[in-house]
């Protein structure tokens, strides 16, 4: 019976490598990065996040990890008033809060 394959979870980010972990069994695949991704996207890391073949240093999947930009809290839109309606007189309101 053949032992499990391992691999190394690497991060790589600005001349820095870290090793986050050891895992084992099953055949390589970048999903089993997504863990790792998950976690560390949330905490704003970005670099690439490496498997590597623990027996052999070949490197089997790798992902980029870059987080979202930074987006500000959206802005409530102006609603034109009707041409035909004087001012304070809108059946309306002026400004409306934003929605997706």
């Amino acid at each position: 019976m053949s032992t499990p394959s391992r691999y190394r979870i690497v991060l790589r980010q600005k001349g820095l490598i870290t090793v986050l972990g050891i895992v084992s069994g099953g055949p390589p695949h970048v999903r089993t990065l997504d863990p790792f991704a998950s976690r560390l996207l949330l905490e704003g890391v970005s670099g690439t996040l490496d498997l590597v073949d623990k027996a052999t240093d070949r490197l089997v999947a790798r992902r980029r990890l870059e987080p979202p930009a930074h987006r500000s809290a959206p802005q409530p839109a102006t609603i034109p008033a009707d041409p035909q309606t004087p001012a304070g007189d809108a059946p309306w309101p002026l400004t409306a809060p934003w929605s997706p």
